[in-house]
């Protein structure tokens, strides 16, 4: 995910790799990032020092143990952003002081190509110049929403984890083209388009997906056949409880 922000950030030309900076505990993953991105590989101390906004871009089993050996000087004078899932305010604050500016953020991959979908959430300490700076960050990435932190974990679920899920559905979809005699390297870019542009006509259309649906589907058609098909199933009360999955594991996260 850290490398899917910087690309994002590159991509908007937010920054130069001369403002960049990381620490990373693997030597291999290190080298890699600094070929790939140019930018300057340190150890903490150092990036602390250079840097007035730090994000967290760890596993959230990572953040205790990093936070207790995270440096303190000057402290409430930086801008802390998170993307540790299942991670609270109240546990940065905790270990690192009730002072601390942060803003937890729950992104997803497809801001390599600027299109997140970015739930962002502050701490009260944050001053109206970090909050912009916050909000132009993520806006860079694609689509912001602000939004309290209790919806953080509904988020995870929905969007942090959704590219996944529309992934395996296109896999399907894919297999089915292939029944068919369609290639993959016809039926995934068909699928893909077919993707975007639905979630544009939901973005844009100031409709319902009920109506919208109702739009697609001619009486006795092709889409009514398919969705009478889909009714019998219980493949919408399974996608449901994927997504539920997911933000449960974000509170069992939160809880541990």
């Amino acid at each position: 995910m850290a490398e899917a922000i910087w690309k994002g950030l590159r991509h908007a030309r937010m920054v130069n790799p001369s403002q960049g900076w990381f620490t990373e505990l693997n030597p291999d993953r290190c080298k890699l990032a600094t070929d790939n991105y140019h930018i300057h590989c340190c150890d903490l101390d150092t990036l602390y020092k250079k840097s007035e906004i730090i994000i967290f871009c760890v596993k959230p089993q990572i953040i205790p143990d990093l936070l207790k050996s995270f440096p303190r000087t000057h402290l409430s004078l930086k801008f802390l952003i998170s993307i540790a899932a299942g991670i609270p305010i109240s546990k940065f604050e905790k270990e690192l002081g009730g002072s601390i500016q942060l803003l937890r953020v729950m992104p997803n991959t497809p801001a390599v190509v600027g299109e997140a979908l970015c739930a962002l959430t502050f701490n009260t300490n944050v001053t109206p110049t970090f909050k912009q700076i916050g909000k132009n960050i993520f806006s860079g990435l694609g689509r912001t929403e602000i939004v309290p932190e209790e919806w953080i974990d509904g988020f995870t679920g929905l969007s942090g984890s959704g590219p996944a899920f529309f992934y395996k559905m296109a896999e399907a979809l894919i297999e089915v083209a292939q029944e068919e005699g369609i290639p993959p390297e016809i039926s995934l870019p068909a699928i893909a388009q077919t993707l975007i542009g639905s979630g544009k006509m939901l973005l844009t259309s100031n409709k319902q997906p009920s109506e919208l649906i109702t739009e697609v589907a001619s009486p006795k058609g092709t889409t009514v056949a398919g969705l009478e098909q889909l009714e019998k199933t219980d493949l919408l009360d399974a996608l449901k409880q994927i997504v539920r999955a997911a933000i449960l594991r974000s509170k069992e996260l939160s809880q541990s």
